[in-house]
């Protein structure tokens, strides 16, 4: 069996470590200073970077393990430090130069090594590659019993220390494939000499494997650059001149995922090569793991030519950034999850005062689409709604309830409610949570909309900081990209609804509805739509919250333990209310000027010089000329020879009553 180093014991020598010195207790992990970067018993998350890692690597590459081990009380082997691991790449590099350089050239013996699995084997015809034998290419290591030939990083190259060894066993069967070193990119077998091969110098054929080069190396002079597997393939524009012909045969892979195919690594390079300048074209077999040594062996190598087929293109991949004429532009009709008021796949936001009904129109919306009904009016698409519910959801299921009386609707499992609140703001622990859940959902029902009631019940930001504001905005976002979902926010107002929701501007830029809910004076709902971002603005509306008792599903009214009915509130839809004149607010220097002014008058002055005011109420020059200006300063006072009156009741349109423009004393 094998022993296994306890994770606590590698997490705790790592907190140890000089690299983690900085990282402080968060719950059950381990975070930095700047709470980009986690360690847990479950390895280290750089969260910035997206790097992932175990415990045990990071205990590794810090030559831990050592110690590790004996805090666990397991035997102690050596461990590599990264300098060993770095030396030892240098003395592979080597060691492949040491087995090229000793290995036996062309002598009977390794010779028939070579031969007995080359032509024996694979059928290839000793003169496809007896010249390569001749030339030292193709060399024999009789101490590991493999075949070797050279993997170079440059065409000019002359050491060899990188190399790939074919292993045999004594009847020359190939046992496993690897490769020693690290200065190498491709191998080129050398062009094959006939004396006529000055007309084909410049064409290349490149293949991933020896053995496929070799079955198509019959009397042709082209040069082969062998890639040894399909992710060095880029590499081969570095060994090509200019103007060369190159001729790609790849590998039919049958892998599900597109990029872990040869032939996609060797569309690549076709498209690079022909970008570069370069002639080429690129061939592949029609049949998925055949390959040109398969058909030599069958006897079918001139059929199989015949049938290859060309790798098929890349699939277009539009930059990250880019322009598109306006006149290519389609016009796309927006796509109403509530006709003519919230669009789906959108951010919306319904915000008001506290009291003033936006979680009833929030479960009224919610509840139309949910079933389907049309929201008065307003055609609407039928689907799933999720509720984060940051309290209330005995309330919320009670209004629920009495929706469907209202309607004679059942909501069944359209509308799911939260647990409870949950911090959206949090990407590292919380948004994985929501993703989860949604997936869930997701496969019961057709998701639509996610409601979020209140935001600062599932924000854990500052509201108004833009920058937390947007990392907040760039997390919704994410959720609708993902799920094809709207969300609409619940969000409180600030001290005066008309100037918009709590919290920074940064909030409404991002959104692309935006609802005010205002309670007027004779208590009606009054919706207000203040932002439409692709369409018009929806026309008012108003509503009275009407209070019904509730019943279950059998009809019986249910009542409280003390026998009182159980009631909640539905939305009934009335006639605007007659526009009233706000109250003006009135700002602190105006209220201490108002009573300021007060006293004097009560002492029978009826005229108050202006340097007077200025003087009491210490204020500079700039905040006084602000308050002269103000319109509620307009409303009851006048200013006439740089002394202050009061308007008379009937003198609201005294010519007087302006500021003068000469400057304030």
């Amino acid at each position: 069996m094998i022993e296994l180093i306890p994770e606590d014991v590698l997490l705790q020598l790592l907190l140890e470590h000089s690299d983690f010195k900085d990282f402080k207790r968060h719950g059950s992990n381990f975070r930095n200073a700047k709470n980009n970067q986690c360690l847990s018993q479950r390895g280290f998350k750089d969260f910035k970077s997206d790097e992932s890692k175990s415990l045990f690597m990071l205990a590794k590459e810090r030559a831990l393990l050592a110690e590790a081990r004996r805090r666990s009380g397991m035997p102690v082997f050596n461990q590599q430090s990264k300098g060993a691991i770095e030396s030892n790449n240098t003395d592979n590099s080597n060691k492949a130069q040491q087995i090229w350089e000793k290995a036996e050239i062309a002598s009977e013996t390794e010779r028939a090594s070579i031969t007995r699995y080359l032509s024996d084997v694979r059928k290839i015809p000793l003169e496809n590659y007896e010249d390569l034998l001749a030339l030292g290419w193709l060399r024999w290591d009789a101490l590991n019993r493999c075949l070797i030939y050279p993997i170079i990083g440059s065409s000019d190259t002359k050491e060899v220390r990188k190399i790939q060894r074919v292993f045999l066993d004594e009847a020359g069967n190939k046992t496993s494939k690897k490769m020693l070193g690290n200065d190498g990119l491709i191998s080129v077998v050398p062009i094959k000499a006939n004396g006529s091969q000055s007309d084909l110098q410049s064409t290349f054929f490149v293949c991933e494997g020896l053995e496929n080069a070799l079955s198509l190396r019959d009397e042709q002079t082209y040069t082969f650059l062998l890639s040894n597997g399909k992710s060095n393939l880029k590499h081969v524009p570095a060994f090509l001149p200019a103007k060369a012909e190159v001729r790609i045969i790849s590998d039919h892979d049958a892998n599900e995922n597109p990029n872990q195919n040869g032939q996609t690594e060797a569309a690549k390079l076709r498209s690079d090569l022909i970008t570069q300048g370069y002639d080429c074209t690129a061939l592949m077999p029609k049949e998925p793991k055949t390959d040109a040594n398969d058909a030599l062996q069958q006897g079918s190598l001139d059929q199989w030519l015949d049938s290859l087929i060309d790798v098929p293109s890349l699939p277009e991949v539009k930059p990250k950034f880019y322009f598109t004429p306006i006149n290519e532009l389609n016009f796309e009709e927006p796509d109403w999850l509530i006709q003519g008021v919230l669009e789906a796949a959108s951010l919306s936001m319904i915000y008001g005062e506290s009291g003033s009904g936006k979680s009833f129109l929030a479960l009224d919306l919610s509840a139309c689409i949910a079933t389907g009904l049309e929201w008065y009016g307003h055609h609407v698409q039928h689907g799933g709604v999720l509720y984060l519910a940051g309290e209330g959801r005995s309330g919320l299921c009670k209004r629920a309830r009495a929706w469907e009386m209202k309607t004679a609707l059942e909501i069944k499992s359209m509308l799911q409610v939260s647990s409870g609140p949950v911090d959206l703001s949090d990407a590292r622990d919380s948004m994985p949570l929501v993703k989860e859940a949604i997936k869930k959902a997701q496969s019961q029902i057709d998701l639509k909309l996610v409601v979020v009631d209140t935001l600062s019940r599932h924000y854990g930001g500052d509201e108004n900081v833009a920058k937390d504001v947007a990392q907040f905005i760039a997390g919704l976002d994410q959720l609708k990209q993902e799920f094809k979902l709207a969300i609409l926010l619940i969000h409180h107002s600030g001290k005066d609804s008309t100037k918009g929701a709590r919290g920074s501007s940064a909030m409404r830029a991002a959104l692309d509805t935006e609802i005010r809910v205002d309670r007027a004076e004779s208590d009606e709902m009054i919706i207000s739509n203040t932002k439409q971002k692709d369409a018009a603005l929806f026309q008012q509306k108003a509503f009275e919250l009407s209070r019904i008792n509730l019943h279950d599903k059998d009809s019986r009214v249910l009542v409280d333990r003390y026998g009182e009915p159980i009631t909640s509130c539905v939305l009934a839809e009335v006639e605007l209310p007659e526009p009233t004149e706000r109250p003006l607010r009135r700002g602190a220097n105006q209220k201490r000027f108002e009573e300021l002014f007060s006293r004097e008058w009560n002492q029978g002055r009826k005229r108050i010089p202006l340097k007077e005011f200025r003087d009491k109420l210490a204020l500079p020059s700039n905040r006084l000329k602000e308050l002269l200006n103000s319109q509620g300063f307009q409303q009851k006072f006048k200013v006439v020879s740089d002394y202050v009156e009061l308007l008379e009741r009937n003198g609201a349109n005294d010519p007087d009553n302006t500021i003068s423009d000469r400057p304030i004393p």
